[in-house]
């Protein structure tokens, strides 16, 4: 099983170039209002004529914290707290249905905590489950900019940050299936910020390793005019 994804970028634009990574929104159940952000993976910078990689390990977590003002384009998140998880799967040998992590949040004084006694696991194949309880409302997760959601891990499975978020309701159990397709862009964004696909002017190329050859690994083109194209080398 692949455990490491890396996306290699020849920058032949014919100058310096910033290059900016994000995921596709995982599939989540439950209600999600208004919306479900995505937000900057990791960011790079290339020479004229030069490479550079984005690499990335099939961790996942569950995250949770707020963002600085209302959730929208542009707008900084920040994680308070976060939980390694395993997801759903299939096992090898017994051939049974192992069930993925539950991570609970909770609320405390109005502040938005994991549940230190981890739940009994409850997530479908392919996901985790992230619970709320029911010591907090609506209008007190919008109007403290609380979110909960998915974070990535680096080529060391070190944590990087939110890769997609929605504010929370109570007494909700969402179903979060991580997507492994990710986003390429040429600017320059802040890691951690919600980014807004259909707003960016620049290239997008959709990069996706739901079913990759292996070797886990994509190559780019960054060509002298100024699109972002697949290369086999």
């Amino acid at each position: 099983m692949v455990n490491t994804y890396t996306i290699n970028i020849n920058n032949q634009s014919g100058s310096v170039a910033n290059y900016t990574l994000f995921t596709e929104v995982p599939q989540v159940t439950a209600n999600v209002q208004p919306k479900l952000w995505s937000n900057v993976f990791a960011s790079a910078t290339a020479g004229r004529g030069q490479p550079t990689v984005f690499t990335v390990y099939k961790q996942f977590y569950a995250v949770l914290g707020n963002s600085h003002g209302t959730p929208a384009s542009g707008v900084t998140v920040s994680v308070s707290d976060k939980r390694p998880v395993t997801l759903g799967h299939m096992d090898n040998i017994s051939g049974k249905t192992v069930d993925g992590d539950t991570q609970l949040m909770i609320s405390v004084n109005q502040i938005p905590e994991f549940d230190p006694d981890q739940p009994p696991n409850a997530g479908k194949t392919g996901a985790f489950a992230f619970k709320t309880d029911d010591r907090f409302d609506v209008s007190t997760a919008k109007s403290n900019n609380w979110i909960i959601g998915l974070g990535g891990a680096d080529s060391g499975g070190n944590f990087t940050g939110p890769s997609a978020v929605f504010v929370p309701e109570p007494n909700q159990t969402y179903q979060i299936q991580p997507k492994v397709v990710y986003y390429l862009t040429e600017g320059k964004y802040t890691p951690g910020n919600i980014i807004d696909r259909q707003s960016l002017n620049n290239d997008v190329l959709k990069l996706d390793f739901t079913s990759v050859d292996g070797n886990g690994t994509k190559n780019v083109v960054h060509t002298p005019n100024g699109h972002l194209v697949p290369s086999d080398h």
